[in-house]
């Protein structure tokens, strides 16, 4: 009898122990999501405007957390009621280690997702050149990315451990102008300050200015011009500088040079 109640006395113990982890956790949650709440109602909305990556990582995180908070309390009651842990966990790695090999592509999927977030790769409406594509990034999570081709619309899902590196375009394009060294510098420098300004004013183009000389080469003297539009629109946005200012020559009468061949026939 004595032994009997000894063993019941032990297990109530276990359980009211356990109970007392388990409530304990509880309530750390319970504060931890409370103030998470808290801060994300005063500063989330600003973070999200500037990154709007930061609502998909945050959450991320918090079932990150979450998940590993479930994981300790579970081993620590297992503990308190005689489990070996130990060997239990000895167990799961090896269970892990089959599982990781099983589903290897989808963590590395979600690595590479994280560290997107993390490094701030891209962000929604960011166009990407994406194997020789312009792109439109339209959504995107740990796991894949979803962009819209700006050629004919076309959505495509990519698995994130694709992304090894990534050009963001930004809509600006320079332009390097060479022109002949007879034509008057002072005369090139008015015609091409004008025309940036008209060019400025036009409703696609935020700005566009000319920087001056560049270089002065062997055969011609390069002019600098800096024009900015919309990111997915920047090829369109650099013919049109090209038009422009091929234009503005015609019309004011000057050449582009180009590289000529004497040929010289000797005769003995």
């Amino acid at each position: 009898m004595d032994i009997k109640n000894l063993i019941s006395a032990e297990l109530l113990k276990h359980i009211a122990v356990s109970i007392a982890v388990i409530v304990a956790a509880i309530v750390v949650w319970h504060l931890f999501k409370k103030a998470y709440k808290r801060y994300m109602e005063t500063k989330g909305a600003t973070l999200k405007s500037s990154n709007p990556a930061i609502g998909t990582f945050t959450s991320a995180l918090y079932g990150i957390l979450k998940a590993l908070i479930i994981i300790i309390v579970a081993l620590i009651v297992l503990q308190i009621n005689g489990v070996n842990v130990s060997s239990l966990l000895a167990g799961l790695g090896i269970a892990g280690a089959v599982v990781g090999l099983a589903f290897q592509d989808m963590l590395k999927d979600i690595i590479m997702g994280v560290h997107i977030l993390a490094d701030d790769f891209f962000k929604l409406g960011d166009i990407i050149e994406y194997e020789g594509t312009d792109w439109e990034v339209v959504s995107y999570n740990v796991r894949t990315t979803k962009l819209r081709s700006l050629a004919d619309g076309g959505v495509k899902t990519v698995s994130n451990r694709n992304f090894s590196e990534i050009k963001k375009i930004s809509g600006d394009v320079y332009l390097s102008v060479p022109l002949p060294y007879e034509e008057d510098f002072m005369r090139i420098h008015e015609i091409f300050t004008a025309l940036a300004e008209e060019i400025s004013a036009l409703d696609e183009i935020k700005w566009c200015r000319y920087f001056g000389t560049q270089e002065l080469g062997d055969s011609a003297i390069s002019y600098l011009f800096g024009i900015s539009g919309k990111p997915e629109a920047v090829r369109s946005t650099r013919r049109l500088l090209l038009k422009a200012v091929q234009e503005r020559l015609n019309k004011e009468g000057i050449s582009v040079p180009y590289n000529k061949l004497d040929v010289n026939i000797i005769k003995e």
